[in-house]
């Protein structure tokens, strides 16, 4: 699809993490991503009127900025963005724009509270 996958300076990614680059992934500077995390771009169609397996898929650039971490087995949606700063608590599901140096957890992830 063309798509890049670019992995800003000091970032670290854990193992067993998986990054579906569909569309384009940005992963900013000095960012934590623990393990067993999923970051997937895209997502399949799902018309009746037609079988599933041959609608094909949609996609969404994801963009993680400066300074996130993101706690273990924890899955990034297409078409989401992590402000710079943010928390992303261990087994949350993002599926929604995240507030600058926010904490955020659950399924699906939700607002906790600012970083002090």
């Amino acid at each position: 699809n063309n798509a890049s996958l670019i992995v800003g300076e000091n970032s670290k990614i854990g193992k067993n993490t998986i990054i579906n680059a569909g569309e384009n992934v940005t992963i900013g500077k000095n960012c934590l991503i623990s393990g067993n995390n999923y970051i997937q771009t895209s997502s399949h169609k799902y018309n009746k009127n037609k079988l599933i397996n041959q609608q094909g898929y949609s996609h969404g650039e994801i963009i993680i900025n400066d300074d996130c971490w993101i706690g273990a087995n924890s899955i990034i949606l297409h078409s989401v963005t992590l402000s710079q700063g943010t928390v992303v608590g261990a087994l949350s599901l993002v599926n929604e724009n995240t507030k600058p140096y926010s904490i955020n957890f659950g399924i699906p992830s939700k607002f906790y509270k600012f970083r002090e």
